[in-house]
């Protein structure tokens, strides 16, 4: 998530969230360290070598925000791709 995108979240939470509810924040879009460096390296038009590529058919442990219902509630939204935040 773009940290603009998290300081307007965080602000509205802070001055509409309902009080001593517990709020996720974070992007709902899954991405693994490998797809993350890819990214980085096409941004950077340099070449990225994986030093442990991942083992195929095995899914990747990851941690993934559930943000739907904060999102709803509190009409939040993500402007900023993880390309453009990068």
């Amino acid at each position: 998530m773009y940290s603009a995108d998290l300081v307007i979240w965080l602000i509205k939470i802070l001055s509409h969230g309902t009080p001593s509810s517990c709020y996720n924040v974070g992007s709902p879009e899954p991405v693994s360290i490998a797809e993350l460096a890819g990214l980085v390296g096409r941004i950077c038009e340099k070449g990225v070598e994986l030093m442990q590529p991942p083992k195929p058919n095995l899914v990747p442990e990851r941690y993934l925000p559930l943000v739907s219902e904060a999102a709803k509630e509190l009409d939040l939204n993500i402007f900023h791709s993880l390309e453009d935040s990068v």
